[in-house]
């Protein structure tokens, strides 16, 4: 099976387009379908055991839906199948695990084939295993009923990432690993997890804004992903629809010298809220741009305390928010 030629992006970090394709009820706020064009060439969706999902590959490598027969697509357990929308409809296997998509465009004459499409399909444990708030003898908690009104916009996840300690280094984009989103919750493995696609590629999207201006964004470090919500009160945050228990929030920074605290990003020789405001101005222009309005969200800079450097929050709730 194949997809079209195109032209070399240059450097991925052109976002300019965001598209979603979502299954499930109309008026749904999940983004676990959506599928945007990104500046990372690894992507992943989270699905439930034998759920469909669409992935528009036109969309996401910013080619003509015309061009998808130059494509070569892998997979040992996903049924891909190409619709008549020019979508790709990639079927989950029935068991639990992270399953591993590969769209290959072949080189035009004399060149060298360009690096891969990789879809991580991430087929989910069910919300329904859940049982007195553990899931496979994990606390994952007790999640509040959905609350969609126009401030909250929360759902509770329909399904939870399995995580050990041999998938936890798995690739979710080009720079985030499965176990960074990880809850700091001390636990035996397996651990449990809800993630969205949407914070993924948004997360990526802040990657490209750094290294577009000569900043180390391939060495932004998330410092807290998915929490629990026993956990979540547990450090204090008393939010009962926190976005970090929906799976679509990171507090984040960038740490290339490796010594775990944010870097002076705005090269005043200091290292503090200014810093993490720099991310923030960066997330300001996203939330405004047309390639990443669609993922607008909460965002705040964090000064540093005695436990940790300044950091920035950054979420996709649906609509601007900053505290």
């Amino acid at each position: 099976m194949s997809i079209l030629e195109h032209r070399d992006r240059g450097r991925l970090g052109l976002a300019l387009g965001v598209a979603f394709l979502v299954l499930g009820q109309a008026g749904s706020l999940r983004a676990d379908f959506a599928v945007f064009r990104a500046p990372s060439r690894t992507v992943s969706l989270f699905v439930l055991p034998g759920e469909s999902a669409p992935f528009n590959l036109a969309t996401y490598a910013g080619v003509t839906p015309e061009a998808l027969g130059r494509f070569e697509v892998t997979s040992d357990r996903v049924q891909v199948t190409l619709d008549d929308s020019g979508r790709f409809q990639l079927e989950a296997p029935p068991e639990v695990g992270i399953y591993p998509v590969r769209f290959q465009e072949r080189a035009a004459q004399n060149l060298a084939r360009p690096a891969p499409y990789r879809v991580q399909v991430v087929v989910m444990t069910p919300a329904e295993d859940v049982h007195n708030g553990l899931l496979n003898g994990y606390p994952v908690g007790h999640f509040p009923a959905d609350h969609l009104n126009d401030l909250w916009r929360f759902q509770s996840p329909r399904g939870f990432v399995e995580i050990t300690e041999a998938n936890r280094d798995t690739p979710l984009t080009d720079h985030f690993t499965l176990g960074e989103l990880d809850c700091k919750l001390e636990a035996p493995y397996p651990h449990y997890a809800a993630v969205q696609t949407a914070l993924l590629v948004k997360l990526e999207g802040l990657c490209d804004a750094l290294l577009s201006r000569g900043l180390p964004g391939d060495h932004m470090k998330v410092l807290s992903g998915f929490r629990t919500p026993e956990y979540n009160r547990a450090i204090g945050n008393r939010t009962t629809y926190s976005r970090h228990i929906a799976g679509d929030a990171a507090d984040v920074f960038v740490d290339r010298d490796g010594d775990d605290r944010m870097d002076d990003l705005n090269g005043d020789g200091r290292i503090n809220r200014r810093d993490s405001r720099f991310l923030l101005a960066l997330v300001d222009e996203m939330d405004r741009s047309a390639g990443y309005g669609s993922l607008v969200g909460g965002a705040s800079a964090y000064r540093a305390n005695r436990e940790h450097g300044p950091f920035l929050h950054v979420d996709t709730r649906g609509y601007p928010a900053r505290w």
